[in-house]
């Protein structure tokens, strides 16, 4: 927990000893968000989830936090660093903005950093749509064909082209998708593991979990981590149940 001067609390983190072995058993690939209007005091609520072997999300970290700025960000990763001895992380899909990449290259240098398509899907409709109007979805057509390339080589080509095609939106791509390419397009990220993770809608689902257990604008602090903690133990349970399903399957044959 980090407190303000005053004696406010300003962010805290927090991970149970389930959610702890859960993490070292399937932490390979993490994807994290943030979500608004989870509580009383409009604190962003960042939730941490893994994938298992059978494609299941686990969730294995919280955090509440006043600002999701870099400095913040760099807090909720050493954190995980501190109470995971041995961190095994390959890759990390967050959502896309400034403070969250340096804070990721500060404390996770060596892992693979994804952007996720949804998010780049967003951020391109809004900074070309308008721009391109009636012409736009014939662009964004071509753009997932160059998306799609499968070596560099071709993905270089195919991008040149794009460049060519659409004079208009060269400002956009160049400045804010090519430095970042292979974090997103398939020529890179697709000769690597990744649990077939695109995308950060594990979390996005999972915060629409929290939100039919009651999260919401009128939650205090004390209630939602109550909540949460229900939901990881539900989860607990999930798995318990799966385990046993199969010790009976095995018992059987």
């Amino acid at each position: 927990m980090h407190t303000k001067p005053d004696g406010t609390v300003s962010r805290l983190w927090w991970m149970n000893p389930y959610q702890r072995t859960l993490a070292g058993i399937y932490g390979d690939i993490l994807v994290l968000d943030v979500s608004e209007g989870r509580n009383l005091y409009d604190y962003y609520l960042t939730s941490f989830i893994v994938v298992d072997g059978e494609g299941s999300s686990w969730n294995i970290a919280h955090t509440i936090s006043e600002q999701q700025d870099e400095h913040t960000f760099c807090w909720m990763f050493r954190q995980m660093n501190k109470h995971l001895s041995t961190l095994k992380f390959t890759a990390v899909f967050p959502d896309r903005g400034s403070g969250i990449d340096a804070a990721i290259r500060e404390a996770w240098p060596n892992i693979f950093h994804g952007l996720c398509l949804w998010h780049v899907q967003k951020n391109i409709t809004e900074n070309l749509s308008g721009l391109l109007n009636v012409n736009y979805v014939h662009f964004k057509n071509e753009f997932w064909e160059v998306y799609r390339m499968g070596s560099p080589d071709s993905f270089e080509i195919a991008w040149q082209r794009l460049l060519n095609n659409w004079p208009e939106a060269v400002p956009y791509l160049m400045d804010n998708l090519y430095p970042d390419k292979e974090k997103w397009a398939w020529a890179w990220v697709g000769t690597r593991f990744l649990a077939g993770i695109k995308t950060t809608s594990r979390v996005e689902a999972e915060h629409k979990n929290f939100k039919l257990i009651g999260l919401g604008r009128g939650t205090n602090f004390n209630e939602l981590f109550d909540l949460l903690m229900d939901r990881s133990q539900e989860q607990k349970h999930q798995d318990f149940l799966k385990r046993y399903r199969v010790r009976q399957v095995l018992r059987l044959c």
